[in-house]
């Protein structure tokens, strides 16, 4: 006797998320959900892109952003109320970044709501980048905003079992609203074989790949002094202009620095040409 097939559900994205080029996380979750059989459509707004880290640094900018937010919520949640008349969805998800937006979501919502939280809003500008000192009053709303917006869905998604921990913590609500689903890219290219560093390689040496942005969080400082010593290449795409110069400082003609983005059929060149990849 075989087990029954799953039903088809019709799975409604919702937000303002990037795509492209270093954005996979809503092209792999939406990959994975057509891949299982169900139908998923779309209701958007644009989102930030790599705008969103120079907004940190510049406070002055804020006022326009959170009146161009306020303005693209309301285009949304008319798009969120066409798409349900249309066709009422099983499920809606708003992807990452989702914070300012899920509850409004919620609100409005004929379907349990999936939050892709990602990553913590505190831990990333308190613990990670260091912008707000711990206790201060923007560590206080950041905790509070994370908090309001793993309240507000039914699921919270996040990219591993520990930072699932840390955010149940951190916001004081039930383990059991969150789950973790692994960063991934739907368009990666296939894995070629591993030639052995012994064949291969500068004189036998390590062939490192690093590629970000270089955020904290990289721990890209620690990789460039753990490839001080021994027989290590590396060769580094991104990063900080202080990653790239304490590269060239600790590395000499150890290091390769290539552009800080590079397209994607250019980064499998490169991955296919490293030893061990960090990124």
């Amino acid at each position: 006797m075989t087990a029954p097939e799953q039903a088809s559900l019709s799975v409604l994205l919702c937000g303002a998320w990037d795509d492209g080029d270093g954005y996979p996380r809503t092209a792999a979750l939406r990959q994975g959900l057509e891949r299982a059989g169900h139908e998923v459509r779309e209701c958007r707004v644009p989102g930030l892109g790599r705008s969103k880290h120079r907004l940190l640094r510049q406070p002055w900018r804020w006022p326009a952003a959170l009146l161009r937010a306020a303005r693209d919520r309301r285009r949304l949640l008319a798009a969120l109320r066409r798409a349900q008349a249309e066709r009422r969805p099983d499920c809606i998800v708003v992807p990452y970044p989702g914070h300012r937006l899920v509850a409004a979501v919620k609100a409005n919502a004929a379907a349990p709501v999936v939050l892709d939280l990602f990553l913590s809003a505190y831990d990333t500008v308190v613990e990670d980048r260091r912008l707000c000192e711990p206790g201060s009053l923007g560590a206080w709303w950041l905790q509070r905003l994370d908090r309001a917006a793993c309240a507000a869905a039914d699921l919270v998604l996040v990219d591993t079992p520990c930072n699932a921990a840390y955010v149940a913590a951190l916001t004081g609500l039930p383990p059991e609203r969150f789950a973790w689903l692994p960063l991934s890219d739907p368009h990666a290219a296939a894995p070629v074989p591993h030639a052995p560093v012994a064949e291969v390689g500068d004189g036998g040496a390590l062939r490192v790949l690093f590629f970000g942005t270089g955020v904290p969080l990289h721990g890209l400082d620690v990789l460039i002094d753990a490839c001080v010593d021994g027989p290590v290449h590396l060769t580094l795409v991104g990063g900080t202009a202080a990653d790239r110069g304490h590269a060239r400082a600790a590395l000499g003609d150890r290091v390769t620095l290539a552009p800080e983005f590079v397209d994607r059929h250019r980064l499998a060149e490169l991955l296919a040409q490293c030893d061990l990849v960090a990124g």
